[in-house]
């Protein structure tokens, strides 16, 4: 069993939660950390002793990104009809409908709070390049090869 499942990765997420000024939306931010993992087994092979610990810190992030960040924006009331699905068995359905989001204004608590956001964000990463000096990030650019773009089939 061991040999099917060796763990390669581990992301701890550290999560913070804001509720917005409307008590509906609430902001949640998530840094996520990947750490590096290490593993030995003991002399019967019955147990497999993992280790997970941050990468180098001098790591380029091409390579592997140490630490990013996720946000959502989530809807309380959203979330309230949706924990009907937890307890669904296959074939079943939950009871809530598209017209309980449209009588909760759901789309309002997701929208109005994501565009507010946007107007006072600034350029950090707006090049997606992850913080990365752009010297560094042009060497990177320079040492891979050009990638032959793929040729998509259109349907419509």
């Amino acid at each position: 069993m061991a040999d099917l499942f060796v763990p390669d990765d581990v992301t701890v997420r550290r999560i913070c939660q804001y509720k917005g000024k409307d008590n509906k939306s609430i902001l949640k931010v998530s840094e996520c950390i990947a750490l590096d993992t290490n593993g030995a087994q003991n002399n019967e092979n019955t147990l497999i002793i993992f280790s997970a610990m941050p990468g180098p810190t001098d790591r380029r992030p091409w390579e592997k990104l140490n630490r990013w960040y996720e946000v959502a924006i989530i809807s309380s009331e959203v979330d309230t009809l949706l924990e009907q699905n937890k307890s669904l068995e296959l074939g079943d359905e939950a009871g809530w409908t598209v017209e309980n989001l449209a009588d909760i204004d759901a789309a309002a608590t997701f929208f109005l709070p994501a565009c507010q956001m946007l107007k006072q964000m600034d350029g950090i990463g707006c090049r997606n390049e992850n913080g990365v000096p752009f010297a560094q990030f042009q060497e990177f650019a320079q040492t891979q090869r050009p990638v032959q773009p793929i040729m998509h089939e259109t349907f419509w």
